[in-house]
Order: C-alpha cells, then sequence, then structure tokens
C-alpha cells in the first residue's frame, strides 16, 4: 500500500540518486526532507504533495520514483493518498473511491472509520468528495 509515509521513504533512499535526475531542486528536496518531522501527519502530507508538485518537472526523477514504489501511474493523483493511521473519523454511508482511478472503485462505508483499499492499486479509499471537481 502507497502511504505518504512511503512515499517519504522511497525518496529518501534515493537520495543519491536526486542530483542527476533533479539538477538544483535536488537541494529544495533535501531542505524539505531535513526539515519534515516524520511525526507530524500533516506536515508529511503537505512534504509529499511538495514532491510531487516538484516531479512534474522532472518525468525521468517521477519515474524512477514510480520504480521505487512498484507504481505506474499518474502521480498527481498521489495527493490524495491518506497518511497511514489518519482520520478515522469518517461517518458511515459515505462514498468511498480510489484516488488514483474514482471510477474503477467506488464503496460507501458500513461503519464510523471503515478502512477499505482498491483491490487493484492497493491504496487506501478515500472519500469521493476530497478529490478535486470532475473525478
Amino acid at each position: 500500500m502507497i502511504t505518504n509515509i512511503t512515499i517519504l521513504e522511497a525518496v529518501e533512499h534515493l537520495r543519491d540518486e536526486w542530483p542527476a535526475l533533479l539538477g538544483d531542486d535536488a537541494q529544495k528536496l533535501a531542505h524539505w526532507l531535513a526539515t519534515t518531522p516524520g511525526d507530524d501527519p500533516e506536515a508529511v502530507r503537505q512534504t509529499v504533495n511538495r514532491i510531487l508538485d516538484l516531479l512534474q518537472a522532472h518525468p525521468q526523477a517521477q519515474a524512477r520514483l514510480g520504480s521505487e514504489l512498484g507504481f505506474k501511474g499518474d502521480f498527481t493523483r498521489l495527493r490524495y493518498v491518506p497518511q497511514a493511521g489518519g482520520p478515522g473519523e469518517v461517518p458511515a454511508g459515505t462514498l468511498m473511491v480510489c484516488p488514483l482511478d474514482p471510477a474503477h472503485c467506488r464503496r460507501r462505508l458500513r461503519q464510523k472509520g471503515q478502512r477499505l483499499f482498491c483491490p487493484e492499486h492497493g491504496v487506501a479509499l478515500v472519500p469521493a468528495d476530497s478529490l478535486p471537481h470532475g473525478e
């Protein structure tokens, strides 16, 4: 399952490759990693979103991270991947969707706080209303 923490771990694991893949942007990435408290889910989420935004300008780096994660798909959708152990207070009846492909996996929560996963992508489902309009 891909979470914000697994994304950060993969980015850290590839640290030695970032200068070749990102050029001057490797310093930004190193700074973000060094200043993100791993025990603060919101800070981790923000850092992952910054990293994913940065990788939009570096397709080779994006492909390398995807390879490290075993992920082939649109990285912009990973910004909606919840932190492991994140909010568990989603009410029963909420429509949950795969953040990577909302059309193919849609389920309603049967009980408050239930965690559902996409059988194809292995990521946690997110509330449908948490995705940008048009999904």
